[in-house]
């Protein structure tokens, strides 16, 4: 039974994936881009997109995807994570160190039941403040404008 837990937790850890969003004005296809429902990305965000659970594996992927300098807005949208766990959080608190040390501000959308407790538990959305916690990815999206137009 125990084996069957790892080898579980193992599985869902090696479908987890990140992908960045591609920003509507950046595409080569100019079908594409007038009828897609891609949004509008301000020029100073990134947004990745996190599909699976955040444990094990997949955690340690997770701070591979910050790469971009000249950004100073980094939105999370994690409305395809279903569940965390400790070594996800870890994930979480080493992106917010890097953002900090970079001078960017981290913005999560979307976050779902589970993996919000194990914030709130935690204390980590009073380290990253409530406010960048946002229900939509449309308004960490205004969030991030709001914030360029501050810089």
């Amino acid at each position: 039974m125990v084996l069957a837990a790892f080898l579980f937790l193992k599985r869902m850890s090696d479908v987890a994936q990140i992908r960045q969003w591609v920003d509507k004005e950046n595409l080569d296809d100019p079908v594409l881009s007038e009828d897609s429902d891609l949004k509008q990305v301000p020029k100073n965000t990134v947004v990745y997109e996190v599909f699976g659970a955040l444990f094990f594996g997949a955690a340690n992927n997770f701070l591979n995807v910050i790469n971009d300098e000249t950004k100073n807005v980094l939105i999370l949208r994690m409305r395809n994570v279903p569940a965390m766990d400790i070594s996800g959080l870890d994930a979480l608190e080493e992106t917010l160190a890097i953002c900090q040390k970079r001078g960017m501000t981290l913005l999560l959308s979307h976050v779902n039941p589970q993996p919000y407790r194990v914030l709130e538990k935690s204390g980590f959305i009073q380290t990253i403040g409530p406010d960048h916690i946002c229900e939509s990815t449309d308004q960490a999206l205004e969030k991030a404008a709001a914030l360029a137009q501050e810089a």
